[in-house]
């Protein structure tokens, strides 16, 4: 089954257009014996190594016509009978060292064994082969079972060629997309220019799982790569709520059930459906963006040959959803590096150069220059000198960026630093724990000129890291009110912008996204898993949602943890009605109107294009907005929309309120110029805000002023410009499925993918089809083996029917 979906843009580039030498099937050189056998499986003979370290050798003949620095490919066919990934290394040109003439293959395909049985393939590509037979007995590539099973590595053919083998997860890890050029619709729904007003969240990308495009098996679930998670080894204190994705997009964990019973899956974020599913949760919940997280170093970089999925992935989400981001550096892999200021420049200029980032329309700026966070120095344990630092963001500033340091929270009692710290533009002080300490923080940047980027965040975890028992090393989350507590301190100190950190981040428990509280058993010895203490499991991104509103004016600032009712629902992600404005408009199924009181003038603001309205000290003017008839399906007056404008003002109080056609008959005032009674905004001045009115009786009959569906009512003789208005409708469906898997009826049982169960999926059944008959089919009925789910039933004397329905 497919991880990911092969973009149609590049299969032209990727098929192979020519051939310069034959595929060749090699067979392990005599230098292997002793270290194999040879079995036959399913009546294929098999090469079986001996022990965990043996090595199978292969030589590649002379009348394999390669030319040494060019790409050659191998394909290795193996039985997936149990555990443990396959590793191979090859001779390569890179030098003459040890590590050189056993140098990893630098992409792989389908390396971890996951014990279906089956014969599988994986591929493999040396990107610079020399092949000067510099392995053991005179060889050029070899390779073995890391984290042998106690199940051998059984090969049944091996082939290399010079011609690319026509396997899609080969084609398109090999395209290496993330320097490829973007064909796609930039989506442009959050200001890129400014970090005012913005709250931008911690993205770390740092979840894999076996077979995926990394294909380098378990990251960051658990403490070994090759081995499956289990209580033992699983390393993550928030179970993923996994409803959203992708049923292609997640992976069996295979030593872990559910508390329920129900098989538990993970997912990678090296699947760009996966990112994509994070960033649209960003769009539901008004979130920014995010700031990308980077491990540099000399096995951690794209110019140093290493894979960019992530990175990929981030910019095309953030592009699809229209969200912002920027470069986040954390520098903990580098204090022991001979040179980390040149691992640092190689990495920026390959990400400006070659991977274009700067290019990218969503990438983040203040002051006119592109915003580069830098995390760590001062830290205790990374053993970096201030002059060493110093040397690194004197580099960084050099090349005209606005700088964002990340310091430890005890950075005040740190004067030896002082001097470093005043070279960056702003600087977030890593879990702050009082609101008094953010207030003295924020005072003494002041005295230096400097902003301070406040770090909400909604507790702390790690249980099953550190294998420690419940409540050690820990701080709770008490519903979402120190999450809540975070918030209000950093809106408070007056910041015009929050840090929230983390929103993947499941291994310390600071993540932000959804957990889940069907999660499976921790470990009888240490361990535990935070839940949802009866709340949402979009709970924290709804308060997330809530920070921007109170932080750009759109909500009064409430010290107290609000109820979910007084907070924003998720934005409506259904087709929209998008105009933006300027001194030409780009309208699209909706237009600006301009009767006598609504004329617009298009102008600059916060360095976007845009129209404000007309500027009367005696009479309120607003601005109005036509929504196309044929757009908008339903029945006049029950119409469900939500209408997202951004708006910029440039005095305080001014209100920014929606008034639209609504033919409520129980309206006191006219129904057509209904006013939306939340929220009514007072945004802050000189900053792009955006305003979401959520409407469910919306006529739209063009009602206004002849030819205008809504109108946003602006306080009397003040300015108000906007940007871009979108009306959305509904979202189409909640949850993901894929429309080519049904339902089976099998020897008296219905049969459907654990997948489609895994994201959120459950069966209902009726005895006749009527709207009001269908009832969720109770989970004690329910059975799970190979992949599918079993529900047994008597076979009824008349007919019963059955689907799939969301459980969102």
């Amino acid at each position: 089954m497919n991880k990911f979906k092969l973009p149609l843009f590049l299969l032209p580039a990727l098929l192979p257009v020519a051939s310069y030498g034959a595929t060749v099937s090699l067979v392990p050189d005599d230098y292997s014996f002793g270290s194999f056998t040879v079995e036959t499986v399913n009546g294929q003979d098999v090469w079986v190594a001996t022990n965990a370290n043996s090595y199978l050798y292969f030589d590649v003949p002379s009348s394999f016509s390669f030319v040494p620095g060019e790409p050659v490919y191998v394909e290795i066919e193996y039985i997936d009978d149990a555990t443990g990934r396959l590793f191979v290394e090859y001779d390569s040109g890179y030098g003459s060292d040890p590590s050189d003439k056993n140098y990893d293959a630098e992409i792989h395909t389908r390396s971890s064994r996951l014990g279906t049985l089956e014969f599988v393939k994986s591929y493999q590509v040396f990107e610079n082969p020399l092949f000067a037979n510099r392995q053991g007995g005179g060889n050029d590539f070899r390779m073995r079972l890391l984290n042998w099973s106690g199940t051998p590595l059984r090969i049944a053919s091996v082939k290399i060629s010079t011609e690319i083998f026509p396997d899609e997860q080969l084609l398109y890890a090999n395209s290496k997309p993330w320097l490829q050029p973007y064909n796609s619709p930039v989506v442009d729904h959050v200001d890129n220019l400014s970090l005012k007003g913005k709250v931008l969240a911690g993205y770390q990308g740092w979840f894999n799982a076996p077979n995926d495009l990394r294909d380098k098996g378990w990251n960051h679930w658990g403490r070994t790569r090759d081995v499956d998670p289990s209580p033992t080894e699983i390393t993550i204190d928030m179970w993923p709520w996994m409803n959203d994705y992708d049923p292609d997009s997640i992976y069996p964990v295979g030593q872990m059930d559910l508390g329920d019973g129900r098989p538990a899956y993970l997912f990678s974020s090296a699947d760009l459906d996966t990112v994509q599913t994070h960033f649209r949760w960003m769009r539901e919940y008004n979130i920014d963006g995010v700031y990308l997280q980077r491990f540099v170093s000399r096995t951690n970089s794209g110019f140093y040959g290493a894979e960019e999925f992530v990175l990929h992935n981030v910019r095309e989400a953030a592009r699809l959803e229209g969200r912002v981001w920027a470069l986040e550096y954390d520098i903990s892999s580098l204090d022991t590096d001979p040179d980390p200021l040149l691992v640092m420049q190689n990495d920026w200029n390959w990400l400006v150069n070659e991977a274009g980032i700067l290019d990218d329309p969503r990438y983040l700026h203040e002051d006119g220059k592109p915003v580069l966070f830098i995390w760590g120095f001062s830290t205790n344990g990374r053993d970096f000198t201030v002059a060493q630092a110093n040397e690194i963001v004197d580099w960084f500033a050099a090349q005209n960026l606005y700088l964002i340091g990340g310091v430890p929270n005890s950075w005040e009692s740190k004067t030896d630093w002082f001097g470093h710290y005043q070279k960056y533009d702003q600087l977030l002080a890593w879990q702050e724990s009082s609101g008094s300490e953010l207030i003295s923080e924020k005072a003494q940047l002041d005295s230096w000129g400097m902003k301070i980027l406040p770090h909400a965040w909604p507790g702390f975890s790690w249980t099953n890291l550190k294998k420690l028992l419940p409540g050690q090393q820990f701080t709770p989350r008490n519903g979402g009110q120190f999450y809540w507590d975070r918030i209000k301190n950093a809106i408070n100190t007056g910041a015009d912008q929050i840090f929230l950190g983390m929103f993947d981040e499941y291994d310390e428990g600071t993540a932000i996204m959804p957990m889940s509280d069907n999660h499976p058993d921790p470990h009888t010895a240490w361990g535990s898993y935070i839940d949802n203490e009866g709340r949402d499991p979009f709970w924290y991104l709804r308060l997330s949602g809530a920070a921007k509103e109170m932080l750009t004016g759109v909500r009064p600032l409430s010290n107290s943890l609000p109820l979910e009712s007084a907070i924003s629902p998720a934005g409506y992600m259904g087709a929209d009605a998008t105009a933006f404005l300027g001194a030409v408009n780009d309208e699209t199924n909706l237009f600006l109107a301009e009767p006598f009181d609504g004329l617009t003038f298009s102008a600059t603001y916060g360095g976007q294009e845009c129209r404000h309205n007309e500027l009367d000290p005696n009479a309120t003017t607003y601005i109005y907005f036509d929504v196309d008839d044929a757009f908008v399906p339903g029945i006049p007056g029950e119409q469900t929309v939500m209408i997202e404008v951004e708006v910029y003002v440039t005095e305080a109080n001014t209100s920014v309120r929606l008034q639209y056609d609504s033919n409520d008959p129980d309206y006191a005032l006219n129904p057509n110029y209904k006013l939306a009674p939340d929220p009514i905004a007072f945004p802050k001045p000189n900053v792009w805000t955006t305003v979401r009115w959520f409407i469910d009786d919306a006529a739209f009959e063009n009602s206004q002023n002849g030819p205008a569906d809504f109108r946003l009512n602006i306080t009397k003789g003040k300015l108000a410009a906007v940007r871009r208005a979108s009306v959305f409708l509904p979202n189409n469906s909640t949850g993901s499925i894929d429309p080519s898997i049904r339902l089976n009826i099998q020897n008296g049982q219905v049969v459907w993918s654990d997948r489609i169960d895994a994201v959120g999926w459950r069966l209902s059944k009726s005895p006749d089809l009527s709207p009001g008959s269908w009832l969720s089919v109770p989970d004690i009925d329910i059975s799970f083996l190979d992949g599918d789910i079993f529900y047994d039933f008597d076979l009824p004397s008349g007919s019963e029917f059955f689907r799939l329905e969301s459980t969102d």
